[in-house]
C-alpha cells in the first residue's frame, strides 16, 4: 500500500506495481456538514450556529482544516473569557460560565485565521486531478468500477460526485 499527495512524482516502474489507484479527493458540502458534526460533538452551539452555512462557507478545506477551524472558534470563545475575566473589577472573583458556548462570531473569526490549505487553482491540485485522469479511473479505456464513499450512491459517477475513486 502506498499514499502520496504527489502521485505525478512516482516513477512508472513503481506505477506499474500499484494495481489500484484511489483518489480521495477533498470532502463535498455534505460531507464538511458530516465532519463537523463529528468534530463539534460534545460542545455546546449557539442555536445561530448553522453546520450547514459553514460547510458551505468552507470549500476547498479538507478535515484537518475543519478541525483546525474549530479548534481556532473554541480558542476564541476561551480568549473571550479571559479578557471578561482580566476586564472585571468587582470584589468576588470572576465567575466563569459552566459550559463554553460556541457562536457564530467566533466561527467566522475561526475561518478569518485558519483558510483552506489548498485551493482550485492551486498546481498541485490541478497535477493530482490530472493524473488521476491519465492513470485513475477516469483513464481512457479503464474499466469502469463502482464509486464508494461517503454520500456517493452505488454507481459509477462523474469527478463532482465520487470522492474516492477506485482506479483499474
Amino acid at each position: 500500500m502506498v499514499a502520496t499527495n504527489r502521485p505525478f512524482d512516482l516513477d512508472d516502474a513503481v506505477l506499474r506495481r500499484l494495481p489500484r489507484r484511489l483518489l480521495v479527493d477533498l470532502p463535498l458540502q455534505a460531507d464538511r456538514t458530516a465532519i463537523l458534526k463529528i468534530l463539534l460533538k460534545g460542545e455546546t452551539l449557539d442555536p445561530a450556529v448553522s453546520l450547514e452555512d459553514l460547510a458551505k462557507r468552507t470549500p476547498y478545506y479538507s478535515g484537518s482544516d475543519l478541525k483546525n477551524a474549530c479548534v481556532a472558534a473554541a480558542m476564541a470563545a476561551v480568549e473571550e473569557e479571559n479578557e471578561a475575566a482580566a476586564r472585571h473589577s468587582g470584589p468576588e472573583p470572576y465567575e466563569y460560565p459552566k459550559k463554553r458556548i460556541l457562536r457564530q462570531d467566533h466561527f467566522d473569526k475561526a475561518l478569518r485565521q485558519i483558510p483552506a490549505s489548498i485551493s482550485e487553482d492551486m498546481q498541485s491540485l490541478k497535477q493530482i486531478r490530472k493524473f488521476d485522469e491519465e492513470y485513475g479511473a477516469k483513464k481512457k479505456g479503464a474499466k469502469k468500477m463502482m464509486g464508494f464513499g461517503v454520500g456517493v450512491e452505488k454507481k459509477f459517477a462523474d469527478a463532482e460526485e465520487v470522492r474516492i475513486r477506485r482506479g483499474p
